[in-house]
């Protein structure tokens, strides 16, 4: 068998391996950052969300939401800040642009 025919064969037999191993492992890449993306949107959101309600944050244990002590506030209920959770939708936005 000439040498050529023989580097021939043994390149058709593993390229298709490695460009599937390449394209796996590419496509895992994509995946794991759509994956931290939408963790870090959902933490962002759960944490939001208890901030709103101090007493509910203090209760499953969440003390500080940024610079603000939440054991120290009670749940305001004022027109001014059920206006302002209202109007956070929270990270609607950049949930739609996630891929799946």
């Amino acid at each position: 068998m000439p040498v050529y025919d023989c580097l021939h064969m043994c390149v058709n037999s593993w390229l298709p391996a490695a460009i599937a191993v390449v394209v796996i492992s590419l496509s895992g890449c994509a995946s794991r950052q759509s994956k931290e993306s939408f963790s870090q949107l959902a933490e962002e959101f759960v944490y939001t969300s208890l901030a709103n309600s101090p007493s509910a944050a203090t209760q499953v244990g969440y003390h500080r939401h940024g610079s603000i002590e939440l054991d120290s506030l009670l749940d305001d209920y004022s027109p001014a800040a059920l206006e302002k959770q209202r109007q956070w939708s929270g990270p609607s936005p950049e949930i739609a642009s996630l891929d799946e």
